[in-house]
């Protein structure tokens, strides 16, 4: 249980790095571009196509950071200290996701109680985010200037493949 929170929590603060806050499917045009996998074209399935390119190019960024075990060790004790607080916070947002749901779903539309379940996810979202911040800092702490370009690399390389998924949702829909 304890490793795979630690894995978790590595997975989470690589999200963080790289989002700041090569795709997979070459959709750059670069070296070793791939064919996307059928259903996945340009304008199926964005989202899809850009949560597999990202986590695709998560895992380049933790071949390139080639991490030592020294920072390793400092990398552990850091999220170790965040550990509890990023589970509160997970489960802060889940909570108020589950309510907002809840609230969607009710046999009554009461937009008052839509708007204040919304409200308490974006708050619980900003807590994260607040949370992720700190560890971020700490965790770039122990990054070589060349990690931190590389993580800087990545995070550019995600924002853009959001980009692209989210400007071609809709394009291959049929019109009314």
């Amino acid at each position: 249980m304890r490793r795979w929170v630690l894995l978790v929590s590595a997975a989470a603060v690589l999200g963080v790095l790289a989002f700041g806050g090569g795709t997979m499917f070459g959709a750059d045009g670069g070296e070793g571009a791939k064919a996307a996998p059928a259903g996945v074209a340009a304008g199926k399935r964005p989202l899809l196509r850009a949560f597999r390119e990202a986590a695709f190019r998560l895992w380049q960024l933790k071949d390139e950071l080639d991490v030592t075990d020294e920072q390793k060790a400092s990398l552990r004790k850091t999220l170790v200290t965040y550990k509890d607080e990023f589970v509160a916070a997970v489960k802060g947002i889940h909570a108020a996701r589950k309510k907002l749901s809840a609230a969607v779903r009710a046999e009554t539309t009461d937009e008052a109680a839509i708007r204040a379940a919304a409200a308490d996810v974006g708050k619980s979202i900003g807590d994260m985010a607040v949370l992720a911040a700190k560890a971020r800092k700490d965790v770039l702490a122990i990054m070589t200037p060349e990690q931190r370009r590389s993580i800087e690399a990545a995070r550019e390389a995600v924002e853009g493949i959001l980009d692209r998924s989210i400007g071609s949702m809709g394009a291959g829909a049929p019109k009314p």
